[in-house]
């Protein structure tokens, strides 16, 4: 089933090691994000590419 929620700008926390997180509570196994980020490395905003993530396919690291 896929279900599209448009976009969704939120605060993502520092995770203490380099990393930030953003928790994304109740997915199941297929279930697909979209992805990207805006951020600023000193001499303006840069927005990242698209990524995607599947819940239960996509590697990572579990936080």
């Amino acid at each position: 089933m896929k279900i599209e929620i448009g976009q969704l700008n939120v605060a993502i926390s520092p995770a203490g090691n380099g990393n930030y997180t953003y928790p994304v509570n109740n997915l199941q196994h297929g279930d697909t994000l979209e992805y990207s980020f805006t951020y600023n490395p000193g001499q303006g905003a840069v927005d990242s590419p698209t990524f995607t993530y599947i819940h239960g396919v996509t590697q990572g690291t579990p936080e």
